[in-house]
């Protein structure tokens, strides 16, 4: 009878090592699964973290133009300030008489 029961013992064993077995088969696959995932969030964050460097490399190209911008307009700023100095400069300077600068000295009326 002890032989019997080992039998039945072994039985019971083996049918405990197919379910760990089938356990861990199953485990292995969603270990495969999750790997797989990792790997797409993986690829996800550097496309993220790619699209961020491309991002502050256009806002600093951005910040450049605007400086350059604002340059411009101070200088265009400067320019018109010294165009209005110089009209204004220019209408205080007494003008001659068109007329007797075209005749020269010698037309000098009587």
């Amino acid at each position: 009878m002890d032989s019997h029961m080992s039998k039945i013992d072994e039985l019971h064993l083996i049918d405990e090592y197919i379910e760990l077995f089938s356990r861990l088969d199953q485990l292995n696959s969603e270990l495969e699964k999750m790997s797989k995932k990792n790997e797409h969030f993986k690829n996800i964050a550097n496309q993220g973290l790619k699209a961020q460097k491309e991002l502050e490399e256009l806002q600093s190209k951005d910040n450049k133009q605007a400086l350059k911008v604002k340059r411009g307009e101070k200088m265009l700023e400067s320019l018109k300030k010294g165009h209005k100095t110089l009209i204004d400069n220019l209408r205080k300077i007494p003008t001659k008489d068109v007329k007797q600068e075209r005749r020269g000295p010698f037309h000098q009326p009587f």
